[in-house]
């Protein structure tokens, strides 16, 4: 398909593709890196903020994101507000979490991370098992139903 960048903005938001387009960046599956110093990772989508971030996973397009910690305003948010924003919806709406990955530097925010996202997919789990255990029951009942 080519190499080269693509930019368009939404919500306030630039979105710049670093890389050759694929498939996935044409339908808009994205991958999110949070960071305030790295430099961005080709065929990702870089983000400066939680809120940015959180607005691009209620799109539903994002399929993994990468997260810092620390992005030099704690007062505007870190990478954890993010874990914290995904466990919520994942416990509260049934959210399915795209594939997270942690890149921070800080070991100690990093670990409280790692323990956050292993919650969410337990959580996510739990939610998959309930939805299995539903149409499980379905079926039962609906076979119930055909024999009498």
């Amino acid at each position: 398909m080519g190499g080269g960048s693509c930019q368009s903005e939404c919500s306030g938001i630039l979105y710049v593709h670093v890389g050759p387009l694929t498939w996935a960046s044409i339908i808009n599956i994205m991958k999110v890196y949070l960071d305030d110093e790295r430099p961005t990772p080709s065929g990702w989508i870089r983000a400066y903020w939680p809120e940015d971030v959180i607005e691009l996973l209620e799109s539903g397009q994002v399929e993994e994101i990468s997260l810092d910690h620390d992005l030099g305003d704690d007062d505007h948010g870190t990478g954890y507000d993010v874990v914290l924003w995904i466990e919520e919806q994942v416990f509260m709406n049934g959210f399915v979490p795209p594939e997270m990955n942690v890149h921070s530097a800080n070991s100690s925010a990093a670990d409280k991370m790692w323990s956050g996202i292993k919650s969410i997919e337990r959580m996510h789990q739990r939610n998959l098992g309930k939805h299995e255990g539903m149409n499980l029951l379905r079926e039962l009942i609906s076979e119930t139903i055909n024999r009498v």
